[in-house]
């Protein structure tokens, strides 16, 4: 059964109908009154006055039909936008659109087309996002399409991602990313993954500059000569250069208890090399004392300068560095630099110790061997000259 709902869409409908309601009755009105008034013939009233009751009740009819089918084709027309309509507010762009008309629900229709035509293709880019699959050129829309705009400016910022992480695929963290808004989540973790990284490669080529210089050094160490004098002047000469220090020295313990300066590149200010220093005594004695790294930067006027053939200046700083072996300190290294050592170079001078303390105990087992056997054969040679002569 069909069922009129009398809402604002049909009072159009409506009010015409009640409009060709009361034309036909007033026409139906007229004709009574001109029966009545015996404007015809007298014979012929009954007939005309039946005519006219027959022709009101087929012009309701008439009018009742029309406006039943009018009804009809309203609620068709307006019933199928209602369902397109409901299904695009339910997410749904899968939507049969009826056949186009040149009336005005035909340009409601074309409208209507065009917009479920934006939204798909809207649809397809949001898709293609979620995909991972995003276009290298940027995306256009009017400047009123708010929903594009933002659409386009999630496209840019996930490309400008994209990139970003190519670029960090690459080893290359020295790329700043920046936020899109302070409440950018995906630039946040961008930043905190690439600070990370940069904290982690810097470790990496610290480790590997250390390993590298340190592989270097054990290597000169060992083909140096098996003294004391070459341990030290290759120790000095290669961590001077590594770190970029100005100036260096090494002072080894000696049988009296001394240390004393062996080899390097430091004078006092009359010129003469410090050489000798009781534990306690100066810069070189108070490190033995406190059996640690010394950084000393608050340097004396009258301490040695560091020369060369363009001026004489006062280093900024003196590192002082024990060097053990078998928790002995055996000799005292010494360098002065120009500008403040930093966490790495000072690393790397503290991880020499065991490979120069190593060489240098050899060096110094070696030599006392050596004073030995010299010692031994002196006393065979002595013994030997005081026996008598056999008969």
């Amino acid at each position: 059964m069909f069922k009129v709902k009398f809402n604002y869409s049909l009072k159009l409908t409506l009010s015409a109908i009640v409009a060709l309601f009361f034309v036909s009755i007033n026409t139906s009105l007229t004709l009574w009154s001109i029966g009545k008034l015996k404007l015809i013939h007298p014979y012929t009233f009954d007939a005309f006055q039946f005519f006219v009751i027959l022709f009101t009740i087929l012009q309701v009819l008439i009018i009742i039909a029309l406006g039943m089918y009018l009804i009809i084709i309203f609620n068709k027309s307006i019933g199928a936008f209602t369902v397109s309509i409901a299904k695009l507010a339910k997410g749904s762009i899968d939507i049969d659109m009826p056949k186009q008309t040149n009336d005005e629900f035909g340009k409601l229709y074309l409208v209507f087309s065009k917009l479920v035509s934006s939204l798909t293709k809207k649809t397809e880019i949001c898709q293609n996002i979620a995909n991972g699959v995003l276009a290298a050129d940027a995306l256009e829309f009017n400047s009123d399409d708010k929903l594009g705009q933002a659409i386009q400016e999630i496209h840019h910022n996930l490309y400008k991602s994209i990139k970003q992480a190519d670029i960090i695929s690459q080893g290359n963290y020295s790329e700043d990313f920046e936020k899109n808004s302070e409440k950018d989540e995906l630039a946040t973790a961008f930043i905190a993954m690439t600070s990370s990284l940069r904290h982690i490669d810097k470790e990496n080529n610290l480790n590997s500059w250390k390993r590298n210089g340190l592989a270097y050094l054990a290597s000169l160490l060992q083909k140096c000569e098996p003294n004391e004098l070459s341990v030290a002047e290759v120790s000095v000469q290669h961590i001077v250069k590594y770190i970029k220090a100005k100036t260096g020295s090494l002072y080894i313990l000696d049988e009296e208890g001394y240390f004393t300066f062996s080899k390097g590149h430091i004078f006092d200010a009359q010129g003469q090399a410090p050489l000798r220093f009781l534990p306690g005594e100066g810069f070189v004695g108070r490190c033995v004392v406190e059996e640690k790294v010394l950084i000393i930067s608050d340097i004396p006027k009258d301490y040695f300068k560091i020369k060369s053939s363009l001026a004489t200046t006062i280093p900024r700083q003196l590192i002082f560095m024990p060097i053990r072996y078998n928790n002995k300190i055996i000799a005292i290294m010494e360098f002065g630099v120009l500008q403040p050592i930093d966490s790495p170079q000072l690393s790397y001078v503290q991880d020499t110790e065991q490979h120069i303390g190593f060489a240098l105990y050899a060096a110094m087992t070696r030599k006392n061997f050596e004073q030995l056997t010299t010692e031994n054969a002196e006393l065979v040679a002595k013994i030997n000259s005081l026996q008598p002569p056999k008969i």
